[in-house]
């Protein structure tokens, strides 16, 4: 309740991403009727998604939430002749893909270089099926405005593309 909308919505995901489940938290939210700082908890419950797998993809989202399009399925397994490859931000009818790269991808799981080709891999596999990338880091979301024009180019540009 003392929280931007961004920090409650980045801890509400990841809670309800690690099995929090949401009746738990509405049902804490009318509880708390009348408290100080309800209002703006109940909105940042109503942004929350399950489904965003990161700090990072959270913040993408709700920047995403403020631009005048329709808005993208989250984790979305897309087939291609090469495999079956799971992205986090998917416009399929302009086939527009939105990656956000943190950097626990490329060092977590596996060695540097082999997450690197393996990633090179899946994204020639899904261009080479027609789609197109917007691919952010960390240090995109410190200029939500830019970063709001780049969406907005790539995503008119699919639509145009889609539409010839």
């Amino acid at each position: 309740m003392k929280a931007t909308l961004e920090q409650a919505v980045v801890i509400g995901d990841s809670a309800l991403h690690a099995g929090l489940a949401l009746p738990d938290l509405e049902a804490l939210m009318n509880a708390s009727d009348g408290r100080r700082g309800i209002k703006r908890a109940r909105h940042a419950l109503a942004a929350l998604n399950r489904l965003s797998e990161s700090a990072g993809e959270t913040r993408t989202r709700l920047i995403v939430a403020e631009l005048p399009i329709e808005q993208p399925e989250l984790q979305v397994s897309l087939a291609t002749s090469s495999g079956t490859y799971r992205v986090d931000f998917v416009w399929r009818g302009i086939r527009l893909i939105l990656e956000f790269d943190g950097d626990t991808k490329y060092f977590d799981y596996q060695p540097t270089s082999e997450a690197l080709i393996d990633e090179r891999e899946r994204e020639n596999a899904l261009i080479e099926e027609g789609w197109r990338f917007i691919r952010l880091k960390w240090k995109h979301l410190n200029n939500p405005e830019l970063l709001k024009a780049r969406i907005m180019k790539a995503y008119l540009t699919a639509q145009q593309a889609a539409a010839s």
